[in-house]
């Protein structure tokens, strides 16, 4: 939070079936109507592009970093998502042609939604990637590295997580991961 003539500043993106670029840091949180999960930025039927400056902090109640729902357009081509509870949660369109995205419990792609990697950083969350819901997960080039699930035995995987939905590897690397009982370090699927 910045401070400002000594009262506090608080910066929050509720996006909603509008378009909108961000490219310096962000603090605060948003809050959805009736929901008791906090947001840094909320995306309901908008798009979103992050192209520098870092994301973090949502730690609170199940927080996110981003949190895309219906027909949102979250896209990534640089800048950090860092020390939020979740990194991403995406329902909607999910697009990573860069950036950083650690130190969270991962990225959740669900409900039907996509989530296209074709470069950029996962590494150092608890899992890289998880899929369920008949979302689908294709990643054409990046790195998901260094993930280390050895808090969530529920999830067996460390890399990427697959439940119900697809994923496809064209390129990149899957390396370095580590699943805490049973299940894929790199791909569980």
């Amino acid at each position: 939070m910045k401070k400002k003539y000594g009262f506090m500043m608080l910066m929050v993106a509720l996006i909603v079936g509008l378009a909108f670029c961000f490219s310096s840091g962000l603090q605060g949180v948003a809050k959805a109507e009736d929901e008791v999960q906090m947001y840094k930025v909320y995306i309901d039927g908008g798009s979103y592009t992050l192209s520098e400056g870092t994301i973090s902090g949502a730690t609170e109640n199940q927080g996110c970093g981003i949190y895309a729902i219906g027909e949102s357009t979250f896209t990534m081509s640089g800048g950090e998502i860092t020390n939020n509870m979740h990194g991403v949660m995406s329902l909607g369109e999910f697009t990573m042609d860069g950036g950083t995205i650690y130190g969270n419990s991962g990225i959740g792609v669900g409900a039907g939604g996509n989530f296209n990697m074709n470069d950029g950083k996962i590494s150092n969350n608890i899992v890289g990637v998880a899929v369920a819901t008949s979302a689908n997960f294709t990643m054409k080039k990046g790195t998901i590295s260094n993930n280390n699930n050895t808090i969530d035995s529920y999830i067996p995987g460390g890399g990427v997580y697959l439940t119900d939905g697809s994923f496809t590897m064209i390129d990149g690397i899957i390396a370095d991961n580590k699943c805490k009982d049973s299940g894929g370090g790199g791909v569980e699927l």
